[in-house]
């Protein structure tokens, strides 16, 4: 059994045709980064030097472009997923996305996440508004908000804006 797979894997490694049609296979399934799309056929088995001048090609051939590519998934993350701005930049780092792209893809999208920040914190405020203890329930949402990825500045600005406590109220007796 291992014979075959490293038979078909040195096969593999020579052949421009193999590695361009697996790429292209790939990129029908989903959108890949320059980096994301040298891994994975890396992984298939294909030479290295193959597999730069594949993907290459694919780039001038507009098939693979890391700024749409970024900014399509910085969208369906705010959209879809509910991500901060920090989670969506972590995200695209993991990718191996350039800085220069993710700077250009922050300014684009930053906009975007605190219109989904307020529309998170609206959603929750039924919820808050019943609860005896408002405090404790602003923190819960903070701290949630923050694992998905928002700056404690906007948090607390969109907070402070619909008038929640980010205080504790102390009583006298």
């Amino acid at each position: 059994m291992k014979t075959f797979e490293n038979k078909n894997k040195s096969l593999m490694s020579d052949s421009p045709k193999k590695a361009r049609e697996y790429a292209l296979l790939c990129l029908d399934k989903k959108m890949y980064n320059y980096n994301s799309m040298l891994d994975k056929l890396l992984n298939r088995g294909f030479n290295r030097q193959l597999c730069i001048i594949t993907v290459e090609q694919l780039v001038k051939e507009k098939l693979i472009d890391d700024y749409d590519f970024s900014r399509r998934y910085a969208i369906d993350s705010i959209n879809f997923k509910k991500q901060g701005i920090n989670r969506i930049v972590y995200e695209l780092r993991r990718k191996k996305v350039s800085e220069e792209v993710l700077d250009y893809i922050t300014e684009e999208v930053y906009p975007m996440t605190l219109v989904s920040l307020e529309q998170i914190v609206q959603s929750r405020m039924r919820y808050i508004n019943i609860q005896p203890d408002k405090f404790k329930e602003v923190t819960r949402l903070r701290n949630f908000l923050f694992r998905k990825g928002f700056a404690f500045q906007d948090i607390d600005r969109v907070i402070k804006n619909i008038g929640l406590p980010t205080e504790p109220e102390f009583c006298e007796y």
